[in-house]
C-alpha cells in the first residue's frame, strides 16, 4: 500500500507491506504538493525497482488540512486507482500525528479533534504535521477510487466574485 500526505506543510510518502512500514519520504513541499507527491513516490518506487503497477491500493490523508494539499494527495490516489484499477483508501489527518495533537490551520487557528468532532480552536503552541508513515495500514476499509472524498472542516479561503462574469 502507498500513502500519500500534503494536508500540511510537509508532503510525505510511505510505503506498506502486509501492514508493515517499509519505507518513507519527505519533503517541505510549500505551494508544490503535486510535484512533491510525485517525485518522492517515483524516488522510492525506484529505490525498490518498483513501478506503480507494483502497488495494490493507493491511501490519502483526506484531511482537515491545506484544502489544496488535501485534493492533491486525494486526486493522485484516485487517478492511479481509477488507471491501474486498483481500491484506494483513506486516512483522516489526525491518524497521521501523534496522538493527542492539533493540526495547524490558517491565520493562526488549530483543527482539534474532540469526541470524533474536529473543531477549530486558538492559543495552541505544539502542533504536529500529518505524515504518512504515521498510518495504522491494518485496520482501513479498501473502496473504490470515485468514493474517496475530502474532509473538508472549514470552506476555502478563497473569494467569489461580486459580480458575476460577463456573458459575451
Amino acid at each position: 500500500m502507498l500513502v500519500l500526505s500534503a494536508s500540511g506543510p510537509v508532503a510525505s510518502v510511505a510505503l506498506f507491506e502486509n501492514a508493515s512500514l517499509v519505507k518513507t519520504k519527505e519533503r517541505e513541499a510549500g505551494h508544490r504538493a503535486s510535484q512533491c507527491l510525485i517525485e518522492l513516490t517515483d524516488e522510492m518506487l525506484n529505490e525498490f525497482n518498483m513501478d506503480l503497477s507494483d502497488i495494490d491500493c493507493f491511501c490519502a490523508d483526506r484531511g482537515p488540512g491545506s484544502f489544496i494539499g488535501v485534493r492533491v494527495g486525494i486526486t493522485l490516489a484516485k487517478s492511479w486507482g481509477f488507471a491501474l484499477d486498483r481500491p484506494v483508501a483513506s486516512l483522516s489527518a489526525f491518524d497521521l500525528v501523534l496522538s493527542g495533537s492539533c493540526i495547524q490551520s490558517r491565520k493562526g487557528f488549530f483543527f482539534v479533534r474532540e469526541k470524533g468532532a474536529v473543531s477549530l480552536r486558538e492559543g495552541f503552541t505544539e502542533c504536529s504535521t500529518p505524515r504518512a508513515s504515521l498510518a495504522n495500514v491494518s485496520e482501513l476499509a479498501e473502496t473504490a477510487p470515485e468514493q474517496l472524498l475530502p474532509e473538508y472542516v472549514l470552506e476555502p479561503s478563497i473569494s467569489t466574485p461580486k459580480v458575476p462574469y460577463a456573458q459575451a
